[in-house]
């Protein structure tokens, strides 16, 4: 992936470590999403939501009996919100870029090694990538936790989230649109990991407070 930003010096680093910097590094790493893509989202949000409603009018009695309906709102409002998110991620880093060719790097943490030879404005891009992935991870571990154990929960977010880092560099590869990289899988399966763990913290809090 193209890098806008030269390389810092650590003084510079911690002296423009704020929000405007790294909404900066957004606006030159990843492209602006079209309408397109936002109108598929919200179409496919609203889809889930219906087969999510009309699959549990069925069991009504049954779910509500043993997982409360709050729980059920939840994970439908959880669910369709991770299905909206995942169309944007695919339509952001895909759908929108143009063609500039195929790249790739697979060595592993060759953005380290740069970051610690001077290049910070990788740091930036890496921490990006991990919060570009934690909405999924905290998402996904709110819809399965009804379904799930909870450490099957937070393995089988972390599944998704690798499946989807690496669907989305070999769309990027075979569509040139963009650099196909390990970091970036790692990365992104890294903020996929941090979202799970704040959705089961969330979900812990609220199973306690249900008790009390």
């Amino acid at each position: 992936m193209p890098y806008s930003f030269g390389a810092m010096s650590n003084r510079d680093f911690f002296q423009d470590l704020r929000i405007q910097t790294f909404i900066n590094y957004w606006g030159a790493y990843f492209p602006h999403i079209s309408y397109i893509w936002i109108f598929l989202s919200l179409l496919a949000m609203m889809v889930f939501l219906c087969l999510f409603a009309w699959k549990h009018r069925k069991k009504g009695s049954e779910i509500e009996k043993n997982a409360g309906k709050i729980s059920i709102i939840i994970r439908g409002i959880s669910g369709a919100l991770a299905v909206g998110y995942l169309i944007l991620l695919y339509g952001m880093l895909v759908g929108s870029r143009g063609v500039s060719g195929r790249g790739f790097k697979l060595t592993p943490f060759w953005s380290y090694r740069r970051y610690f030879a001077g290049n910070l404005d990788l740091l930036y891009i890496n921490i990006l990538n991990i919060l570009l992935f934690m909405p999924l991870g905290f998402l996904g571990a709110m819809f399965m936790a009804g379904v799930r154990k909870t450490r099957n929960t937070f393995f089988v977010t972390i599944l998704i989230g690798f499946s989807v880092s690496i669907s989305l560099e070999l769309l990027q590869f075979y569509s040139a649109r963009g650099l196909t990289e390990f970091d970036d899988v790692f990365h992104n399966t890294l903020g996929t990991a941090a979202g799970a763990l704040v959705g089961l913290g969330v979900i812990a809090l609220w199973r306690n407070y249900r008790q009390n």
